[in-house]
């Protein structure tokens, strides 16, 4: 028996049509048909194509950069474009993390998660702290570039707002009273729990690290560069440039930086009571004082620096008087 032939035969004396020429355009047009890909690549089950979704975008991304993958950089870009948030979420969230394991004098670290943190670690635990979270910051950093850096006043505005500011938290801080109010009404509602979360490290370390003092002095240089630098940008990014503006409306990046309505007000002043547990009258009038700054010029900057000159003043007042709890 003779072999059985299933290829078409060409009729004789009939040119076979020529393909056309691809051409690098068509291929990075949406939805653009490549002969070979789509056959091999057709899903036989749903499970199939979700298996093969990475190839097929491995694929897209090679087609559309000229057969090359896209760099890191580009697809941070495109992390930013279709995860918005990304830039100001981040940084805080790594930061907030890492501070639920750092031990207090009064109970070690990382109960949380079964972990008990010595006390003596504290500066080794601020110090990767310190880094992870700069790290977040550097990965978003592009996603800050839509806030021109520019201060108001030539900085005036945001310097006057912060030393006011730090007078404002110190002394709600060390007016003791309003703990002797809220203590015992959190504790009927058993809701002391709130306030003992809050408690800062309060770690000298002139008495808690031994050797000569130029280590205790080298941990301050590292301990006031997150209270300096780092907190006020991530806090003020998240806050401002995302959470108030959140609240206003759902495609909060359209919404004017500035611009607020009673919600977002509420929404500045309820987030730091929650980040600031163990000084919650503080917290709420602070930021609701920086609100009022963020209003008068419309620009983050001015809040950040603002911020910035309050933490440097709190942290000299701590240091020089000694009042860790501060810190």
């Amino acid at each position: 028996m003779g072999e059985v032939s299933l290829r078409e035969e060409q009729p004789v004396g009939v040119a076979r049509p020529e393909r056309a020429p691809l051409d690098r355009e068509s291929l990075t047009k949406p939805g653009a048909f490549v002969p070979g890909v789509a056959a091999e690549r057709a899903p036989s089950a749903a499970g199939r194509h979700d298996a093969e979704r990475p190839q097929m975008n491995e694929l897209a991304d090679r087609t559309a950069n000229g057969g090359q993958r896209l760099s890191f950089w580009a697809r941070r870009r495109a992390w930013f474009e279709r995860w918005p948030w990304l830039p100001f979420v981040l940084p805080l969230a790594v930061f907030m993390l890492l501070t639920a394991l750092e031990p207090t004098p009064e109970q070690s670290g990382g109960k949380m998660l079964g972990l008990a943190i010595p006390y003596a670690w504290y500066p080794g635990l601020y110090a990767l702290k310190l880094v992870l979270t700069a790290a977040a910051v550097g990965f978003v950093l592009p996603g800050y570039g839509q806030f021109p850096l520019r201060l108001t006043h030539f900085g005036l505005a945001p310097l006057a707002a912060g030393i006011v500011g730090a007078a404002l938290w110190v002394g709600l801080v060390e007016w003791r009273a309003p703990g002797a109010w809220i203590d015992p009404w959190l504790g009927r509602l058993g809701l002391d729990w709130i306030v003992a979360t809050g408690r800062r490290s309060a770690f000298n370390p002139f008495e808690q690290l031994a050797g000569p003092p130029v280590w205790a002095w080298a941990f301050l240089v590292v301990r006031f560069a997150g209270l300096v630098v780092l907190v006020p940008v991530i806090e003020e990014f998240f806050l401002r440039a995302f959470a108030m503006r959140f609240a206003m409306q759902s495609d909060w990046w359209n919404v004017p930086f500035g611009k607020i309505d009673a919600l977002a007000a509420v929404v500045g002043t309820v987030i730091p009571m929650l980040m600031h547990p163990g000084e919650l009258l503080a917290a709420a009038a602070w930021f609701s004082w920086i609100t009022l700054l963020m209003v008068y010029t419309r620009n983050i900057w001015d809040c950040i620096a603002a911020h910035a000159v309050t933490n440097l003043a709190m942290g000299i007042y701590a240091v020089g008087l000694e009042r860790w709890y501060l810190l």
